[in-house]
């Protein structure tokens, strides 16, 4: 028997029942570990601005107009504009810190709006080093939004198209920050809209999350599950689902051979 052959075959037989991230791409996840810093604010859990425990830490110095949680999340009226915003901390800390930039971390959140119109801003990313990262905005158009990355010096720079989010549908919102390249992936519901991207200032390691501000408008806001954290490790399969795996090859094999 040559078992270089049957290796290949195996392998080929086997290789479909693999599953990989690519096979399946989706936005990656934030994961809140106990020895990485983050911000974790479930509106529906923390019925407040204050988070209690856990990652991140209220920011009122941030506050303008009246920022509001009921009925499980937060509110933001843009004819005011409101903003409210919050710092990246270590588990139960109350002192801000910023994101490392030797792993990914991923910011994400939940969004929906009325469908008015106007420029006010939906969420700026901020750095520990100094500057802006990002920021996404209204057009001005109804359920229209842009996303400013930068040119890395800090002059911010539209990133893509405009790019839609209809009205009173929740979106999940989320950015990615690739530590091996250094540079920004934006995610709108799952879907890749813009990457490879630069931040605004040049630094990464984010330290606050703003959200609402900017121009007036007639957008209001509604945000939850606000979350910022190390990216979450690709599940790998056990041992024991690797064996079936490789077992289930190998009778595919013996069963051609049999056939012939």
């Amino acid at each position: 028997m040559n078992t270089r052959n049957f290796g290949i075959k195996l392998a080929a037989l086997t290789a479909p029942m693999m599953l990989t991230a690519s096979a399946f791409a989706a936005a990656p996840v934030a994961s809140l570990s106990d020895t990485e810093p983050g911000i974790l604010h479930e509106f529906s859990v923390d019925s407040s601005l204050a988070v209690t425990g856990d990652w991140g830490v209220y920011n009122s110095g941030l506050d303008v107009g009246t920022p509001t949680v009921a009925g499980g999340v937060l509110s933001l009226s843009g004819a005011n504009p409101d903003r409210t915003g919050f710092n990246v901390t270590n588990k139960s800390s109350a002192s801000a810190v910023g994101m490392g930039t030797s792993s990914d971390w991923v910011a994400s959140f939940e969004y929906s709006h009325n469908g008015g119109t106007g420029s006010g801003s939906v969420v700026e990313y901020s750095a520990a080093s100094g500057g802006d990262i990002l920021r996404i905005t209204g057009t001005g158009d109804a359920n229209n939004f842009i996303l400013f990355g930068g040119n890395g010096s800090g002059s911010y720079a539209q990133i893509g198209g405009v790019f839609s989010m209809s009205s009173s549908v929740s979106h999940d919102i989320t950015i990615h920050y690739q530590s091996s390249s250094g540079f920004l992936d934006f995610y709108l519901d799952d879907a890749l809209v813009a990457d490879d991207f630069v931040s605004r200032s040049g630094n990464y390691d984010l330290n606050i999350a703003v959200i609402g501000g900017g121009s007036s408008s007639s957008i209001n806001g509604v945000f939850d599950n606000l979350r910022v954290g190390v990216i979450a490790a690709p599940t790998i399969p056990e041992p024991a689902t690797a064996g079936l795996l490789m077992a289930s090859g190998a009778m595919l094999l013996n069963r051609r051979r049999s056939q012939r």
